[in-house]
Order: structure tokens, then C-alpha cells, then sequence
């Protein structure tokens, strides 16, 4: 993969992968955190793409406008979690702690956003095991493990082997979100497909679920703006 420069105010990083498969080229923003993608013919010449990226660099630019500006972590900033804002603030604790209104986070701390980061993700260890187990047992199926990851292209998958993984930013959300694709990962278990028998089946463990789909696919993208990137 290569980084090619769109010149301007402010510059564009775009990301090349060149592809054995593909037959023409292919520019993708992602509404998640802005990352300008180009995918090329394995051959296709540097003229080439520069000359199809200055072609498309008016639309790139529109599409990153309308993008919600990243948030940086850190100290005196609410993030939600568990569907709530709070507040993060320094405190004598040991270790981070959540109460009502804040995420209190050790005054040594040196990297706020690295133990903002750890604590959210075991919290999604606990909290996404915990409701797997659950949807697991009400369909008599069992998974081999559960993966946390910050993923972009989905909040979570099923393997063939019954590795299941999850975003760890859907701790941000409501409760009733995680547990939308806790029950749908573990749907999988057994339709792996998105036949009206898988979703059959989700709505046997989440009645609820078309809003809490529909909640994903308006305020998804919110959850992917906090920038953790000193983490």
C-alpha cells in the first residue's frame, strides 16, 4: 500500500492499494474516521491515478466536509459510555473509575487517552462476554472465544469456528445497542447468513432489534469520532 498528497487546504492523505483484480479504479471515504481509500488496477500508472484523483479530489472534499470533526480524549472532555456522557477528570484512585457523572483516571496518569482506551475495552471484555453467554444459552449453541478489536468496517463478527469478535467502542453506546449484536453475532452460531431465518432468530433473542439496528446505522458513526490515537 502507498500514500499518495491531494494538495490543498488542508491536505488529503489517500491510501493505494494496488489489485490483481481489479479493473478499473475505485475511491471510497469512510463516513467512520475519514480515511480516503483508492483502489487500483495492479498496473495502472502513477499519472494515471494522480490524474483520476485530482478528477474526484472536488467530491472527496465535499464528503469530508460533511464528516463530524474528531474528538480528542483527554482530561476535562466527556465521552459517552454506556450511552452516557462523562466527564473525565484526574483522581487519587488506583485506577480508572466510572460513577454517574464522570470517569475518574489516576492523577499519574501520563497517557489519559491509553487508560481511557484500556478501561473501555475491558469493559467491553466483561460486558459483550457476559451478554454472548446469555444469548448463547438461550439457543443451545456454544462459541469458542470472545475477540475485542477496534474495528471500522463492522461492530462485530462470527467466525466459522465460533470466534466471536466485537467493536469495543460499543460500550459507548446504550445497553440495549450492545446487546443487539451480542444476540446478532450469536445468531451466526447457527445461520451464518442473513436469511429470514437468522433474523428470525434474532428477534427471538432481541424483540427490539429493528430499533436497535436503526439506532447503529444513525448514530454508529459518532462512536468512531473520539479520537484515541495517543492511546
Amino acid at each position: 500500500m502507498q500514500i499518495l498528497t491531494l494538495k490543498g487546504s488542508p491536505d488529503i492523505e489517500v491510501q493505494v492499494r494496488n489489485l490483481a483484480q481489479a479493473r478499473r479504479m475505485s475511491l471510497r471515504v469512510s463516513h467512520l474516521d475519514g480515511r480516503v481509500m483508492l483502489s487500483v488496477p495492479k498496473r495502472a500508472k502513477r499519472s494515471d491515478i494522480m490524474g483520476f484523483l485530482c478528477e474526484k479530489e472536488v467530491w472527496v472534499r465535499e464528503v469530508l466536509h460533511t464528516l463530524p470533526d474528531r474528538s480528542k480524549v483527554g482530561v476535562g472532555c466527556a465521552i459517552p459510555i454506556f450511552g452516557y456522557e462523562r466527564e473525565i477528570r484526574f483522581a487519587k484512585v488506583q485506577e480508572p473509575v466510572l460513577t454517574t457523572h464522570e470517569l475518574l483516571v489516576p492523577e499519574c496518569s501520563k497517557a489519559v487517552e491509553k487508560a481511557v482506551q484500556c478501561f473501555l475495552k475491558g469493559q467491553a471484555q466483561e460486558v459483550l462476554t457476559l451478554a454472548s453467554d446469555k444469548y448463547a444459552q438461550q439457543l443451545e449453541v456454544s462459541y469458542s472465544n470472545v475477540r475485542i478489536r477496534d474495528t471500522r468496517s463492522r461492530w462485530g463478527s462470527c467466525s466459522s469456528r465460533g470466534s466471536l469478535m466485537y467493536s469495543w467502542r460499543l460500550v459507548m453506546a446504550p445497553e440495549a445497542i450492545y446487546e443487539y449484536v451480542a444476540a446478532h453475532e450469536v445468531a451466526h452460531l447457527i445461520e451464518m447468513n442473513h436469511s429470514a431465518d437468522f433474523w428470525s432468530l434474532v428477534e427471538k433473542l432481541r424483540p427490539s432489534y429493528p430499533q436497535e439496528r436503526l439506532w447503529l446505522k444513525k448514530h454508529g458513526a459518532k462512536l468512531h469520532q473520539w479520537d484515541f490515537s495517543g492511546a
